[in-house]
């Protein structure tokens, strides 16, 4: 109670008074901040993503994060659902994923493990490389411009990319993960 009087004494004056209440007669919070966490819309949310997109990954970044900002609003999250048609709990699916309340969702939030590699795979790249259009240009050994999933795959092993498994070598279904989310989209499922 005591934030929530700091907040509305906007003077300082120790005391309130009917203008520091005024604001709220314009204020429209955003659907979210009043949501309950529901984890199952999340499960609903995120089984319609992998549905429509096969993956995090690209429903990411053809989808939720079309700025490439690498961070989604609520309204970009709302947005979103609406293009996939999904219509479950958006309110309390989103405050799951920003249970921080940041205002802002990241790849990470939605799915750890797709995170990870792709960040590793990034990384990697840099590493190895030093950059991605000459990685791609290694990678792509016929120089034809594009790679099928078993020159990818087969790229990844020749090269030693390590994937996320303790052992060090990427997993058929690391690479198939990795291919299926960066090859250009041909349209949602």
């Amino acid at each position: 109670l005591n934030t929530i009087f700091q907040g509305l004494d906007m003077m300082g004056a120790g005391f309130l008074s009917e203008s520091d209440f005024s604001f709220l007669d314009n204020w429209e919070p955003p659907l979210w901040l009043a949501a309950t966490e529901n984890p199952e819309a999340l499960d609903d949310l995120k089984a319609h993503m992998l549905d429509k997109f096969g993956n995090y990954i690209q429903c990411w970044r053809r989808c939720l994060d079309k700025d490439g900002s690498n961070r989604v609003n609520w309204d970009e999250y709302q947005e979103a659902c609406a293009e996939m048609r999904f219509h479950g709990d958006i309110a309390g699916a989103w405050r799951v994923l920003d249970d921080d309340f940041s205002g802002f969702v990241t790849l990470k939030e939605l799915d750890r493990e797709s995170d990870e590699m792709i960040v590793k795979f990034r990384d990697w790249l840099f590493e190895n490389f030093g950059g991605i259009r000459e990685a791609f240009k290694v990678l792509d050994r016929d120089g034809g411009g594009t790679m099928t999933f078993p020159e990818f795959r087969k790229a990844l092993r020749r090269y030693a990319f390590p994937g996320l498994d303790p052992i060090g070598k990427v997993s058929d279904k690391e690479a198939m993960l990795l291919f299926e989310s960066l090859k250009p989209s041909l349209g949602a499922r």
